[in-house]
């Protein structure tokens, strides 16, 4: 049977092993394979597929295709990804395994190989009932790929998560000389806790909503990372956060501290939350991130980077009534994306005040970010409340 073979020319050595078996058919210039059954890597497979000459002599295939339980693996081996350890898998894609552990990189580098998409055209469906995956929640997806001369669509898309759903769109545009891919997707319904997967009780929780429109040229995942421009946008209606995580994000060391010493759980509102990012040329740089608690106000600044993959970012909380005991400091998130650490940034010690002014300067931005990620939030109780002026006001601290 013929190969599912990845779009990238490296990435061709790196198809998991397969084993497929179907009936072949050929019915005047349309040739079919039904029946198909088997087994990618460590994923199932089943379905079924035509390839007909167009007039125009060129290549169309339509088909069908089914997974009960994918190996998410197998699937990112399409755009060059590795495979996690202890897993089905070629030399070849352990070789690149090895590769980006090494470079302590994520993204894949395998490049497009860009005859293969202009020369014939598609329409595939596929479903995955069930998604296995260390690195990301989801637990099933949908893809309507169609193929027209060089462009390469994903739409409509759908990944269901453990909790709440990704919809949207993507596309790679390889009918110039340097591909240009691009992508459109909501995060609707999702939780925190379940989408930033931290040992131990979470110190923040509660409901996600978000958007992410991202375009770049590029023939590789890396690439397109890299050159990417657009937008990214998280938004928290309503949730909790940990008071001890809370008062810390200001360094309130009587309070924070002890919280954290006598394991106190108790929790505090998040009345709203957004962190709004501005890409350029592969810099995600912070237009807005607020945290509006009942009791602190947190802020953040800085960036993360698509080129290199690493944070550097600045959080940093504002009581709302004075504390007796508080170095005014923000907590660093800085490093890799692997792994990243956390410490806290005491170089530069400032005085603490006008937290109702600070909390204002960010109602304009987040009026216009709400409609943008989901038409409903700017009426979400909570955050409508902050946009409003807030429930009560803030007391200088």
């Amino acid at each position: 049977p013929p190969s599912p073979r990845p779009l990238g020319s490296s990435a061709r050595r790196s198809t998991p092993p397969y084993n497929l078996t179907g009936r072949v058919e050929r019915r005047g210039q349309t040739y079919a394979m039904s029946d198909i059954t088997g087994r990618v890597g460590d994923s199932d497979l089943s379905g079924a597929f035509t390839a007909t000459r167009q007039p125009d002599d060129r290549l169309f295939l339509d088909g069908d295709f089914r997974t009960n339980s994918l190996d998410f693996d197998d699937a990112m081996a399409v755009l060059g990804g590795s495979p996690s350890t202890n897993e089905t898998a070629s030399p070849e894609q352990r070789a690149i395994a090895a590769h980006l552990n090494a470079q302590d990189r994520v993204l894949p580098d395998a490049r497009l190989d860009i005859s293969r998409v202009r020369n014939m055209d598609a329409r595939v469906s596929y479903r995955a009932a069930r998604v296995r995956s260390e690195r990301v929640p989801l637990r099933g997806l949908s893809l309507e790929i169609g193929l027209d001369h060089g462009l390469l669509t994903l739409n409509p898309m759908t990944l269901d998560l453990r909790q709440g759903r990704v919809t949207g769109s993507a596309a790679i545009n390889a009918r110039e000389e340097t591909p240009r891919a691009e992508i459109d997707v909501r995060l609707s319904n999702a939780r925190l806790e379940s989408i930033i997967a931290l040992s131990g009780e979470p110190p923040l929780t509660g409901q996600l909503v978000g958007r992410v429109q991202l375009s770049g040229p590029g023939a590789s995942v890396r690439e397109v990372a890299a050159n990417a421009n657009g937008t990214i946008t998280l938004v928290t209606p309503q949730g909790e956060v940990r008071e001890a995580f809370a008062e810390l994000t200001g360094i309130n060391v009587t309070r924070g501290l002890g919280l954290l010493l006598t394991d106190d759980d108790s929790k505090a509102n998040v009345r709203c939350g957004v962190a709004s990012f501005r890409v350029n040329n592969g810099i995600a740089q912070a237009r807005t991130m607020v945290f509006d608690t009942d009791d602190v106000l947190i802020r953040g600044e800085g960036s993360i980077s698509l080129r290199d993959e690493s944070f550097d970012l600045r959080i940093q909380g504002h009581a709302k009534e004075p504390r007796p005991v508080r170095i005014d400091a923000p907590i660093t998130v800085q490093g890799h994306w692997r792994s990243p650490s956390i410490g806290v940034d005491a170089s530069d010690i400032a005085g603490q005040g006008g937290i109702a002014a600070a909390l204002v300067s960010f109602v304009a931005p987040i009026a216009g970010l709400l409609p943008f990620v989901d038409l409903g939030l700017a009426e979400d109780a909570n955050c409508a409340a902050l946009l409003a002026g807030r429930r009560e006001t803030p007391r200088e601290g």
